[in-house]
């Protein structure tokens, strides 16, 4: 077994690092492939539309507080305040169906650590324009698009699943039923839809927007449409133990179980790290994975499939699984995502190098570095070790 306390500690000097070079307005970066963000990736400004990942990084300091109780933290992450204050009161038209994935980590996670009503003003602020995707016909949280095209085609993502939780604080905090009410309405289009009869889930479906009626499963970001993504079932896992949680819901808890127990039987016996598509065809093995970090590089041989793994689908569906386990004891899972940690710390997946912004390699099947599945990683043997309490 690694030794937890000091993988962390690497981790927290990663996140030195961004607290030296991550200042003013929060931006976005893009994967890398060689561990230093700051070096390789572009960046997207907060208020663009398309940014979903900024919090991945200023979030990791409400973590490292909780930890080490250093306030040079959280006077980093205050500095970014005005910033997402002005996205949600002045830019709302600029977000999307994410918002939850910039404003958990990062304002609700602030207000849980320091008691500042400004932070807790902006969440709901953002949880109010995630309301607004809301579809009343077709019962789910519109994806993607402006909100002004009113000619777009509707669109719900199994992703959503995780920003439902914003919206499931902000009626905890204000005591309004119409925050549970829209939550509760997407997770059981989302349960009715996205998960099969096998337990396996479909990532994406469009709805025809005047009738509420679906169009058709429409795949983005897996390998195709009826296959079966391993970060979407993370997402999954997660987000239905998430609303099990608020909602002290048997029948979400449930639906995350067997999600869960349907991804540990896609893995081949005693591995921990996913493919990332786990219906990628025998004649494609590797499709889409590896094509820049590995040369000569051929999508049909068999052998590069050791590459097309998902070190962020790993972490994220640990945290889903010590969520399920905080609900309900739960020994088989615990024991999953503690072997799954185990496995992540190996140097072919977790960088040690602590002049890398970087953590872990090999994530989203295409051998680069993200910051979610960093974040998610950190968030993880957190929660092992000092039972963090978590943003969503």
């Amino acid at each position: 077994m690694n030794d937890l306390t000091k993988i962390l500690e690497i981790c927290r000097k990663k996140a030195d690092i961004h607290t030296e070079n991550y200042n003013g307005r929060p931006f976005e970066y893009a994967a890398c492939e060689h561990g230093s963000y700051e070096k390789e990736s572009s960046r997207l400004d907060l208020y663009e539309m398309t940014n979903w990942m900024s919090s991945f990084v200023t979030g990791l300091a409400p973590i490292h507080f909780w930890i080490s109780k250093d306030t040079k933290y959280i006077k980093w992450a205050n500095q970014f305040k005005t910033y997402y204050h002005d996205k949600v009161f002045e830019h709302y038209m600029n977000t999307m169906h994410d918002i939850g994935f910039l404003y958990s980590p990062y304002s609700v996670a602030m207000y849980n650590l320091t008691g500042d009503e400004d932070h807790k003003r902006t969440a709901i602020k953002a949880a109010d324009e995630l309301l607004k995707r809301f579809d009343i016909k077709g019962r789910y949280i519109d994806a993607w698009n402006s909100m002004a095209e009113d000619d777009r085609t509707g669109r719900a993502i199994i992703d959503c699943m995780m920003n439902v939780s914003l919206l499931l604080w902000a009626w905890k905090q204000t005591s309004h039923t119409m925050y549970k009410d829209v939550a509760v309405a997407h997770i059981e289009t989302t349960k009715k839809y996205f998960i099969r009869d096998d337990y396996s889930v479909a990532h994406s479906y469009l709805f025809d927007r005047k009738t509420g009626k679906v169009i058709k499963e429409d795949n983005d970001c897996g390998y195709s449409n009826g296959s079966h993504w391993a970060r979407g079932t993370a997402w999954a896992v997660y987000g239905f133990a998430i609303a099990a949680r608020y909602l002290e819901s048997e029948e979400y808890y449930n639906t995350a179980v067997n999600i869960a127990k349907k991804y540990i039987s896609e893995l081949p016996k005693d591995e921990y790290i996913p493919i990332w598509d786990f219906r990628l065809p025998e004649e494609y093995p590797a499709k889409y994975c590896g094509k820049n970090a590995v040369p000569d590089w051929d999508e049909t041989d068999a052998k590069n499939k050791e590459f097309a793994v998902d070190t962020s689908a790993a972490a994220i569906m640990s945290c889903g699984m010590y969520e399920l386990n905080g609900i309900k004891e739960n020994a088989e899972f615990k024991d999953f995502a503690d072997k799954t940690i185990d496995v992540l710390c190996d140097e072919k997946y977790f960088d040690y190098d602590v002049n890398h912004t970087g953590i872990l390699k090999r994530q989203n099947g295409n051998m680069t570095y993200t910051t979610f599945g960093d974040y998610f990683f950190t968030e993880a043997v957190a929660r092992k070790l000092y039972n963090l309490p978590v943003c969503w």
